[in-house]
């Protein structure tokens, strides 16, 4: 009877660890597609980054010209 209440212990903790190995392999399986979903995120976010920056440059060196070219034109107009 000892034998058979050892066993029905080892089995209950045997399912217990069994579930909370199934429990670590659930979080483990989100938390690596959390990571994969920031990653993803990541990568467009500094891509976007990326063409607003060249937007950017692109609008100072516009208006940069703009800028360049309206007292040349001002003194052409003075005269």
């Amino acid at each position: 009877m000892g034998a058979a209440l050892c066993a029905g212990r080892l089995e209950k903790e045997n399912l217990v660890l069994a579930k909370r190995v199934e429990t670590g392999d659930a979080k483990v399986v989100r938390l690596s597609l959390g990571a994969k979903e920031a990653a993803d995120e990541l990568a467009v976010l500094k891509s976007h980054k990326a063409k607003l920056e060249k937007l950017c440059r692109t609008l100072q060196a516009d208006r940069a010209a703009a800028a360049a070219a309206a007292p040349a034109e001002g003194d052409g107009e003075a005269a």
